[in-house]
């Protein structure tokens, strides 16, 4: 069994991609996007949808796009794909193909599109060659792959960074310490196997985290760096805060000084000011979501988990 995406409008029209195994398909105008839409297509975000195919089956997960993401003209947020199903973002629509060469005789000609399309007035691009796409190799456009010292068990290698330890995991997946080739500076890198999600929601809240920090940038919340895909993972790259969370200091120190806990405060208060200015609401403030980071100077607070289902409330 294959599964073939083609580009049937759209400036990128006649473009095929191949799928015989398990990958992650990421579409956007990232740079790090499999399928890679710079400004031919305004209408697409940086990071605007994922496939994830595992033939026979095939699944789509939108990534927290602007404009949304429709199947078959309906919009939604995830949706598991059949043949001839139309995947729409933009100007772009693929069509999704399920190929089983045993049955390829007797199937007889492919089906008409399930929705009527018709393709605007843009020149077409000449289809590519039709080849077996595996989107957990190397990236044409990716740095080559740092060396990991000391992993953790199973650690991804991850272009531009050297894993240094685990800091937590889930039940699908892991947070690493990670040091920045480019300037040694340490990041947090948050991983997830969409094949191991246990649930829809596991996965959007993990696409909805990435989404809202990438549009937050304010001091007392934890910054978003970049996003990309490796070796069946999704994975997203924030500030590393050193020190511990308000839960934990409160359960080891004890109620804090006055003082202490008044600055504290106000820079969670500030943080979220910044972002219900942005239209964002967090709606999971805790102790145990409170970053203290402890270095040279005075303590200070940072925001963090906005991966909580409707804390957003965005402008779409």
């Amino acid at each position: 069994m294959k599964i073939v995406l083609e580009v049937i409008r759209g400036p990128h029209r006649g473009r095929k991609f191949t799928f015989d195994g398990h990958g992650n398909f990421i579409v956007g105008r990232a740079p790090f996007a499999h399928f890679r839409l710079p400004e031919k297509d305004p209408y697409f975000s940086r990071v605007h949808f994922m496939v994830e195919v595992n033939p026979p089956c095939c699944r789509m997960l939108d990534m927290g796009s602007r404009n949304g993401t429709r199947v078959n003209g309906r919009r939604v947020r995830s949706a598991n794909l059949s043949d001839g199903d139309l995947v729409e973002g933009g100007r772009t629509v693929l069509q999704v193909r399920f190929i089983d060469p045993e049955r390829k005789a007797a199937a007889g000609p492919p089906p008409l599109p399930r929705t009527s399309v018709t393709s605007p007035d843009v020149p077409s691009e000449a289809a590519e060659e039709t080849g077996t796409y595996r989107p957990d190799g190397p990236h044409p456009d990716s740095e080559p792959h740092s060396p990991v010292d000391d992993p953790a068990a199973a650690a991804p290698d991850v272009a531009g960074y050297r894993i240094t330890r685990e800091l937590g995991r889930g039940g699908m997946g892991i947070v690493y310490l990670a040091t920045r080739t480019r300037d040694r500076s340490q990041v947090a890198l948050k991983t997830i196997r969409p094949s191991m999600a246990g649930s829809e929601l596991e996965v959007e809240r993990f696409l909805r985290e990435a989404d809202v920090l990438r549009q937050l940038r304010h001091p007392n919340i934890v910054a978003f760096h970049e996003m990309g895909h490796v070796g069946g993972l999704l994975y997203f790259v924030m500030d590393y805060v050193p020190g511990t969370d308000a839960a934990r200091l409160v359960r080891s120190e004890g109620p804090l000084a006055i003082g202490r806990a008044v600055r504290l405060t106000c820079d969670v208060l500030t943080a979220l000011q910044y972002a219900h200015d942005q239209e964002f609401v967090h709606r999971d403030v805790k102790p145990a979501n409170l970053l203290v980071a402890q270095g040279k100077g005075p303590a200070f607070c940072l925001l963090s988990d906005f991966d909580w289902p409707g804390c957003t409330t965005h402008r779409r």
